[in-house]
């Protein structure tokens, strides 16, 4: 089904993210996690948007806030705009160094990696980027919004069409037809699920502190001349995220020294009061009960 397909997709633009959970399967040692409250702004430069965190050792349970909105980057814009804007003689090699993994170190919780995962990882979230696979330049751009009782929205979208999906409390699917106003029942097995939920997210900072740290290095990010670190679970894919002081851009996963997918970040943010209409069937919708398999 096309539904099936297109939601697939979303393994391979997070495969660092939810390839933590295969490593915490596989190891029954968690890493200590210092609680934190992360405060989130969203800002846009160069038709870039970032997101600004700062952590906080107050109570966790206080909203996390944003004051501005992203801007939605150009639709129109070439899918081989993130290739060309990737300066391969600026980028050290990936790995940017050799490691032993037995002896490497391991975790997020002390680097600037830790802002994307902790704000990632605690619900509510909101998280919205735009993301290109190479070789074949393909494009897409993702909404993933989680709320506190664990509804889910899910939105993917590419030069040739668009997928919405919603979820209940009680993790009943339904994928939105805009065009004819029909909400159409669908499996949790078509709909990803398992692997977009409340419970899995809130795992994903905790999975973090698994990864082993490669190293820092500087390269350019959507025009930028940005500092990453690196990181592996398997000393065969390595992960890059790019920042400076105030702001995380996005990351970059290589295989062999190859590119083979960057992630730009156009919102990423704990508190989203305007954007909660988003788990709600349309009024105006007719609702197809029968389950789609």
């Amino acid at each position: 089904m096309r539904i099936s397909k297109r939601i697939l997709n979303i393994f391979l633009i997070l495969l660092l993210v939810f390839s933590l959970m295969a490593c915490g399967k596989k190891t029954e040692d968690e890493a200590d996690n210092k609680e934190t409250e992360t405060t989130v702004d969203t800002e846009s430069s160069d038709n870039v948007s970032t997101i600004k965190l700062t952590d906080k050792t107050e109570d966790e349970t206080k909203p996390i806030e944003s004051d501005s909105e992203s801007t939605d980057t150009d639709e129109t814009e070439p899918a081989n705009t993130i290739a060309n804007d990737f300066d391969y003689e600026e980028e050290p090699d990936s790995p940017i160094a050799e490691i032993n993994l037995s002896q490497a170190e391991q975790g997020v919780s002390e680097r600037e990696a830790k802002r994307f995962f902790k704000t990632f990882s605690t619900i509510p979230v909101y998280y919205e980027y735009k993301s290109t696979t190479l070789p074949e330049n393909k494009t897409q751009t993702v909404t993933i919004s989680i709320d506190e009782i664990g509804r889910t929205y899910t939105k993917i979208e590419s030069e040739q069409d668009s997928v919405e999906i919603i979820s209940t409390a009680d993790e009943k699917y339904y994928e939105l037809d805009r065009e004819n106003k029909v909400a159409n029942r669908i499996s949790k097995e078509i709909a990803q699920g398992e692997i977009i939920s409340k419970d899995v997210f809130e795992q994903i900072y905790a999975q973090a502190e698994l990864l082993y740290y490669v190293g820092k290095g500087k390269g350019q990010f959507s025009s930028h001349e940005l500092e990453f670190e690196e990181y592996t679970k398997d000393n065969k894919t390595f992960v890059r995220y790019y920042f400076d002081d105030e702001s995380i851009y996005g990351h970059r996963t290589f295989e062999n020294n190859q590119l083979k997918s960057q992630v730009a970040i156009k919102a990423l943010k704990n508190y989203f009061p305007d954007e909660m209409e988003k788990f709600l069937i349309p009024e105006d919708f007719t609702v197809n009960e029968e389950l789609n398999d």
